[in-house]
């Protein structure tokens, strides 16, 4: 007998940001079509979400999840990378498909647009050097405080996005949605970080145009 093989299809994702309600749903359509579900970090291999979400953890960045395995059918794989997003079915067949593309439309629902401009070429290219361009157009300006306050944002933008396209492309919080703290209560103390030092630097920048302007 003679079985033509069914090509396997991939898929690259756009970053996203999951809940533990996105994770039990995904389990969920995987179960349906098989038993043998594997949810797996850096350090562990887990047969249910409840066990991972028992590690005490709030946020992650690194997740496989695998329904079947390479000798049986369906066989799906969803990669959760610090640095991609992949889906993957070993076989292009109906049952394999329909389970694609509802895991696929979870992962589209819950993209985070601002990711498609903060991770483009061109828009870092921007900044990096629109900034300080401004930075040192304002310098001999009444307005040179914000000569800092541009180069400072520049700088804040570029590692924000560096970090966001290569260590939390993925970012899966194990909470439910509806549980989760505000973005005030996750980010406060980068907020304020980034402000005090914008704030700092725009006083230290203000003093030493006073002081050098007042040179004879």
């Amino acid at each position: 007998m003679i079985k033509k093989k069914s090509p396997s299809r991939t898929e690259f994702l756009k970053p996203v940001t999951l809940f533990r309600d996105d994770l039990d749903r995904i389990v969920e359509i995987l179960q349906a079509a098989s038993p043998k579900i594997s949810i797996e970090t850096d350090e562990y291999v887990f047969e249910s979400v409840d066990d991972l979400v028992k590690t005490g953890q709030k946020i992650i960045n690194n997740l496989v999840i695998t329904c079947g395995d390479i000798l049986t059918s369906p066989h799906l794989m969803l990669f959760l990378k610090p640095h991609r997003i992949e889906l993957f079915a070993r076989e292009d067949e109906p049952l394999s498909r329909g389970l694609f593309e509802k895991i696929k439309d979870i992962l589209i629902k819950r993209e985070r647009i601002y990711a498609r401009f903060l991770h483009a070429g061109w828009v870092l290219f921007a900044f990096a050097i629109a900034l300080p361009i401004l930075g040192i157009w304002y310098k001999n300006s009444p307005l040179s405080a914000f000569s800092f306050l541009f180069t400072l944002s520049g700088i804040l933008i570029m590692t924000w996005a560096r970090r966001d396209r290569f260590e939390r492309y993925s970012t899966i919080f194990l909470k439910k949605r509806a549980e989760q703290d505000s973005f005030w209560d996750r980010n406060k103390d980068q907020v304020l970080l980034a402000v005090i030092s914008a704030v700092v630097g725009g006083l230290i920048t203000v003093a030493l145009t006073n002081l050098l302007a007042s040179r004879p």
